[in-house]
């Protein structure tokens, strides 16, 4: 679980792991899946990309409309294809980022 403020742009970087260890994802298209409290899927305008594919680290920067508190908490999804073959990190449950309002003094 990550904790993260409502309209955050700032990079948010993961290392993704297979069995509770660093992979070789060379070769690996990568694109992010993002799920509301409900569980219905986000369409967000942020990027994803690799940092190091050889050791399996991504980056995803979300855009301004991308991370409210009306979502949250949101289901993270990393999707991982090679060809024909899909699969998605982590298994399981998602990670679970939970959004906080941002304060103003």
């Amino acid at each position: 679980m990550r904790h993260f403020h409502e309209g955050r742009t700032k990079a948010i970087d993961t290392q993704l792991l297979s069995n509770g260890l660093v992979f070789d994802a060379s070769g690996f298209t990568l694109a992010i899946e993002l799920r509301d409290r409900t569980g219905a899927l986000i369409t967000h305008a942020g990027s994803i990309g690799w940092l190091n594919p050889a050791i399996s680290t991504v980056r995803f920067t979300p855009a301004a409309a991308d991370l409210t508190v009306a979502r949250s908490p949101i289901g993270v999804y990393y999707k991982l294809t090679a060809g024909s073959d899909v699969d998605y990190a982590p298994t399981g449950e998602g990670d679970e980022w939970i959004i906080h309002p941002r304060k103003i003094a």
